[in-house]
């Protein structure tokens, strides 16, 4: 019953649907934490080839802190709130082909 009870609070944080059974959450966050490893693996391996992506990523942290601060925002705040998009994130698997011939493909 704890188990079941621990499950359930897993589930509403990640903001699951309570529906959703329990083999199959933790499946999906296998899933996820494995693209994660895959996705380290590859940056670690050649960092030079996403060093651009990595670049840009903490450029738009950077520009999110001073316009929070700007702002009048408290660091909680901050915490709590996510960084602008321009684009989409990307997801594991289109970061493969990142940086063929040496460039990285251009920003959509």
């Amino acid at each position: 019953e704890e188990a079941l009870i621990a499950c359930t609070e897993l589930k509403k944080f990640f903001a699951e649907d309570a529906k959703t059974g329990t083999e199959d959450f933790f499946q999906m966050l296998s899933n996820f934490v494995g693209s994660l490893e895959t996705v380290h693996k590859q940056i670690k391996a050649n960092p030079k080839k996403f060093a651009s992506l990595l670049r840009q990523n903490s450029k738009r942290i950077s520009l999110h802190r001073s316009a929070t601060e700007t702002a009048g925002l408290s660091k909680v705040d901050e915490e709590e709130t996510p960084p602008p998009r321009s684009a989409p994130r990307k997801s594991a698997p289109s970061l493969k082909g990142a940086g063929k011939g040496g460039k990285s493909p251009p920003p959509k």
